[in-house]
Protein backbone atom coordinates (compact mmCIF):
# COMPACT_ATOMS: atom_id res chain seq x y z
CA UNK A 1 0.00 0.00 0.00
CA UNK A 2 3.13 2.42 0.27
CA UNK A 3 3.78 2.66 -3.45
CA UNK A 4 -0.18 3.96 -4.33
CA UNK A 5 -0.09 6.09 -1.58
CA UNK A 6 3.27 7.85 -1.59
CA UNK A 7 2.42 11.25 -3.11
CA UNK A 8 -0.07 11.78 -0.78
CA UNK A 9 1.38 10.30 2.57
CA UNK A 10 5.11 10.56 2.41
CA UNK A 11 5.70 13.36 -0.13
CA UNK A 12 2.61 16.06 1.32
CA UNK A 13 2.36 14.90 4.60
CA UNK A 14 5.63 14.10 5.36
CA UNK A 15 6.20 16.87 7.92
CA UNK A 16 3.13 16.01 9.94
CA UNK A 17 3.32 12.37 10.05
CA UNK A 18 3.24 11.04 13.98
CA UNK A 19 4.45 7.65 12.52
CA UNK A 20 8.50 6.69 13.27
CA UNK A 21 7.65 3.72 10.49
CA UNK A 22 6.61 6.72 8.40
CA UNK A 23 8.76 8.92 8.38
CA UNK A 24 11.76 6.46 7.56
CA UNK A 25 10.20 4.89 5.00
CA UNK A 26 10.10 8.36 3.40
CA UNK A 27 13.73 9.21 3.86
CA UNK A 28 14.42 5.79 2.27
CA UNK A 29 12.01 7.08 -0.87
CA UNK A 30 13.61 10.79 -1.04
CA UNK A 31 17.35 9.49 -0.53
CA UNK A 32 16.54 7.01 -4.01
CA UNK A 33 14.86 9.53 -5.80
CA UNK A 34 17.84 12.04 -4.94
CA UNK A 35 20.61 9.49 -5.80
CA UNK A 36 24.07 10.37 -5.23
CA UNK A 37 25.87 9.59 -1.84
CA UNK A 38 22.82 9.22 -0.52
CA UNK A 39 21.15 6.50 -2.67
CA UNK A 40 24.85 4.91 -1.55
CA UNK A 41 24.08 5.45 1.78
CA UNK A 42 21.06 3.55 1.70
CA UNK A 43 23.07 0.85 -0.67
CA UNK A 44 25.53 0.50 1.96
CA UNK A 45 23.03 -0.03 4.82
CA UNK A 46 21.24 -2.48 2.41
CA UNK A 47 24.90 -4.43 2.43
CA UNK A 48 25.44 -4.20 5.68
CA UNK A 49 21.96 -5.36 6.92
CA UNK A 50 22.37 -8.32 5.00
CA UNK A 51 25.78 -9.20 6.01
CA UNK A 52 24.71 -8.72 9.08
CA UNK A 53 21.87 -10.82 9.11
CA UNK A 54 23.81 -13.57 7.33
CA UNK A 55 26.42 -14.21 9.76
CA UNK A 56 24.20 -14.43 12.88
CA UNK A 57 21.16 -16.44 11.58
CA UNK A 58 22.85 -17.63 8.68
CA UNK A 59 26.07 -18.97 9.70
CA UNK A 60 25.20 -18.73 14.01
CA UNK A 61 28.50 -16.72 14.60
CA UNK A 62 26.48 -14.55 16.64
CA UNK A 63 23.43 -14.42 18.99
CA UNK A 64 20.81 -12.44 17.80
CA UNK A 65 18.80 -12.82 19.84
CA UNK A 66 18.91 -12.82 24.06
CA UNK A 67 16.32 -13.91 26.65
CA UNK A 68 16.23 -14.48 29.92
CA UNK A 69 13.49 -15.22 32.37
CA UNK A 70 11.95 -13.35 34.75
CA UNK A 71 11.64 -14.83 38.74
CA UNK A 72 8.27 -15.50 40.02
CA UNK A 73 6.78 -14.68 36.98
CA UNK A 74 5.68 -17.83 35.11
CA UNK A 75 6.78 -17.94 31.41
CA UNK A 76 7.94 -14.53 31.69
CA UNK A 77 10.83 -13.35 29.91
CA UNK A 78 12.74 -10.18 28.39
CA UNK A 79 14.41 -9.98 26.00
CA UNK A 80 16.37 -8.09 23.05
CA UNK A 81 16.40 -9.16 19.66
CA UNK A 82 19.15 -7.28 16.97
CA UNK A 83 17.28 -6.70 13.66
CA UNK A 84 19.03 -4.82 11.42
CA UNK A 85 16.53 -3.58 9.58
CA UNK A 86 15.06 -2.10 13.17
CA UNK A 87 18.11 -0.60 13.28
CA UNK A 88 18.04 0.97 10.26
CA UNK A 89 14.80 2.89 11.41
CA UNK A 90 16.44 3.90 14.81
CA UNK A 91 19.07 5.42 12.88
CA UNK A 92 16.84 7.38 10.61
CA UNK A 93 14.38 8.30 12.94
CA UNK A 94 16.57 9.63 15.31
CA UNK A 95 17.77 8.93 18.84
CA UNK A 96 15.29 10.60 20.62
CA UNK A 97 12.13 9.05 18.91
CA UNK A 98 14.70 5.77 19.29
CA UNK A 99 14.99 6.27 22.91
CA UNK A 100 10.97 6.92 23.82
CA UNK A 101 10.26 3.62 21.37
CA UNK A 102 12.99 1.51 22.94
CA UNK A 103 11.42 3.17 26.70
CA UNK A 104 8.30 1.96 26.27
CA UNK A 105 6.99 6.04 25.59
CA UNK A 106 4.60 7.45 23.33
CA UNK A 107 4.58 9.38 20.59
CA UNK A 108 3.45 13.37 21.23
CA UNK A 109 -0.16 13.72 20.16
CA UNK A 110 -0.58 9.95 19.33
CA UNK A 111 -3.35 9.98 22.61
Amino acid sequence: MMVPLRQLLIVREHETLPYPEGTACAEVLKSGEKGGTSAKLIGAGLVIGGVVKGLGDGFKLFKTEVETGITNFKNAVVGLDAFPSLLGVGYIIGPRVAGQMLGGGYWPGSF
